[in-house]
């Protein structure tokens, strides 16, 4: 079948993605879930990078 390969990698990459999504969350001391509607993709990028100098994940 032409392009079964493909689709169990990708399967399989969300699968593995999924776990290291799970395995942070598990670790996390606190998760903070916002709405970011109206802000810039430079607001948001900003954002990020002050979050993570602060050590965020």
């Amino acid at each position: 079948m032409k392009g079964g390969n493909i689709l169990m990698a990708t399967k399989a990459f969300k699968n593995e993605k999924i776990q290291e999504i799970g395995d942070r969350v598990a670790k996390a001391k606190v998760a903070i879930v916002t709405d970011y509607r109206g802000l810039t993709v430079a607001e948001i990028t900003d954002l990020r990078r002050q979050l993570q100098k602060e050590g965020a994940d």
